[in-house]
């Protein structure tokens, strides 16, 4: 009993930089955690480890979840380092609570939590600022099988999640861009045949308001001629099958039709009453096939005059060879 007293007296924790000094000058036996000798292994195993990490981690320890940290963690704190050592979690962070509570307590009874990019929003500066965090907390039982602590490695993702927001968000004004500046006609569209979201060259290609077009079932502005094809591509939509390069035309207000190729896709999972369509007006393209065609058409004709024309020629030569012989009296020679 003796050497293990002398053993727990001897606790010592070597290193573990700004940190370690500070766990070193604090006077144990005014602490919640109480003497060094009175730790339990676990405790003072953990703290050896944290302390001889780079990566940021703390211990929240018994009832009050009282903080231990190193190095690493203690720029996580801002200026509410050093006074948040040896503090219970929750006088530090009390703007986290409600998030963070509920996540201990599921610790504390057990059960290990790991968390990627949770977003919190945090005084540590004397005002709100949003902040990220991964994070894995670990339950510490003791011998018996009772909790006693948690141990949390963590990573600040603040600055990458922030820049990844910032891509998306340009990513998102771009495409809001070209969405409402493109002559394409963008729409999500139901199965059951209405309009649900498009983007104005709608209205502007047609000669029709976003309210008519939303409002109406889209077989209306569809050539009637061409209603049978659509069926058979929501059909297709329906069986989750994406379709491509298909011809529909429109109606303007006036009933003038313009010629459309699309591509439509179910919506993802294919279990919902979605698709997604863009089309783009191929009018003039069809202009100019047929311009090509009726010029291949007319040089064809030429070609095929003008070979009728030199074989006539040849006739009409050879006729007139005859003429000329029939003419000749019996006395020319």
């Amino acid at each position: 009993m003796n050497s293990q007293n002398s053993s727990k007296a001897s606790i010592t924790f070597p290193g573990g930089g700004n940190a370690g000094d500070l766990l070193r000058s604090v006077d144990w036996t005014q602490s919640k955690l109480g003497e060094l000798s009175a730790w339990p292994q676990a405790l003072v195993t953990l703290t050896r480890v944290m302390l001889s990490s780079s990566q940021p981690m703390f211990i929240a320890w018994g009832p009050e979840r009282i903080l231990l940290y190193n190095d690493g963690y203690s720029k996580m704190l801002g200026p509410k380092h050093p006074w948040a050592f040896v503090r219970p979690f929750f006088e530090v962070w009390p703007e986290v609570r409600s998030e963070i509570g509920g996540l201990m307590d599921r610790v504390f009874s057990g059960e290990p939590i790991a968390m990627d990019d949770l977003a919190l929003t945090l005084n540590r500066n004397g005002y709100p600022e949003e902040a990220s965090f991964s994070f894995s907390y670990t339950p510490v039982p003791d011998n018996t099988g009772e909790i006693l602590g948690l141990f949390c490695a963590c990573t600040e993702t603040t600055g990458r999640v922030t820049t990844e927001r910032r891509q998306a968000e340009d990513a998102r004004r771009e495409r809001d861009r070209l969405f409402e500046m493109s002559r394409d006609l963008f729409g999500v569209a139901t199965l059951d045949g209405y309009l649900v979201s498009i983007n104005p060259a709608w209205a502007r290609q047609l000669d029709r308001s976003v309210e008519e077009l939303l409002a109406r079932p889209f077989s209306e502005i569809i050539h009637p001629d061409d209603l049978a094809e659509t069926e058979e591509v929501v059909a297709r939509l329906s069986a989750g099958e994406s379709v491509h390069q298909f011809h529909v035309r429109l109606l303007k207000a006036d009933g003038m039709p313009i010629s459309f190729a699309w591509s439509a896709v179910p919506e993802a999972g294919g279990e919902g009453n979605l698709f997604y369509t863009v089309g783009r007006d191929i009018t003039d393209d069809l202009r100019r096939e047929e311009g090509i065609r009726h010029g291949q058409k007319m040089e064809a004709v030429g070609q095929l005059t003008g070979g009728l024309a030199h074989d006539f020629n040849n006739l009409l030569q050879a006729a007139h060879g005859c003429l000329d012989l029939i003419l000749r009296a019996p006395q020319d020679s």
